[in-house]
């Protein structure tokens, strides 16, 4: 409900017809909107972050999907783990071949 009443679109509509960037009958870039608009992307942001969580709390009635949930939430961070060795990895062996790549005698 709050964001109906903060909705950009609704301070642009009296203004749409403006010398500005955008303008046309469904903007939300008029300056009337200019100071709304940032409370507005917060509050949706919300919105949409409640709104997952409790998709997230719906997997609870598959079996399936719970499972497939929980494991998800268990392999995720080893996921992200394996990721970054790897890259650690490569950058690593990518640096030892650039440095043995080179003619100067201190170095042999």
């Amino acid at each position: 409900i709050v964001s109906f009443f903060i909705e950009p679109i609704f301070f642009c509509l009296q203004h749409s017809e403006g010398n500005f960037e955008g303008a046309g009958i469904f903007t939300d870039n008029c300056p009337e909107a200019q100071g709304i608009r940032e409370v507005y992307s917060v509050l949706s942001m919300l919105v949409i972050w409640l709104y997952m969580s409790l998709l997230l709390d719906l997997a609870t009635l598959s079996a399936k999907l719970s499972t497939y949930v929980l494991v998800a939430i268990n392999v995720l961070p080893e996921l992200i783990l394996a990721l970054f060795s790897l890259c650690f990895f490569t950058f690593m062996f990518a640096t030892c071949v650039a440095v043995s790549m080179n003619d100067v005698k201190s170095f042999q």
